[in-house]
């Protein structure tokens, strides 16, 4: 493996760290929203990691009371790690 490439994953991984703690952490909603919305976006291609984000974002939307995105985003995450053969579960 070349350096790019463990560079690449371990950029992935700080990134799902970060989306987590958005959703743990002291923000008002919308703007933790946002900001996973980002990472989201910054972790396209990374399918774990898309996986891995999309479960606090659906988390940040349900507090946020948009309760169809957050399904959303729970099912895409869910498919996501169905098609890998990961197992996240909701708790």
């Amino acid at each position: 493996m070349n350096c790019f490439a463990r560079d690449d994953h371990e950029r992935a991984d700080l990134l799902t760290w970060i989306a987590a703690a958005l959703w743990l952490g002291p923000l008002p909603v919308e703007t933790a929203i946002a900001r996973c919305e980002e990472i989201h976006a910054a972790a396209r291609g990374h399918l774990v990691s898309e996986a891995i984000v999309l479960r606090p974002l659906g988390a940040l939307y349900g507090l946020a009371g948009d309760l169809s995105r957050a399904r959303s985003c729970f099912a895409t995450s869910a498919s996501i790690a169905a098609e890998l053969g990961l197992g996240l579960t909701s708790g």
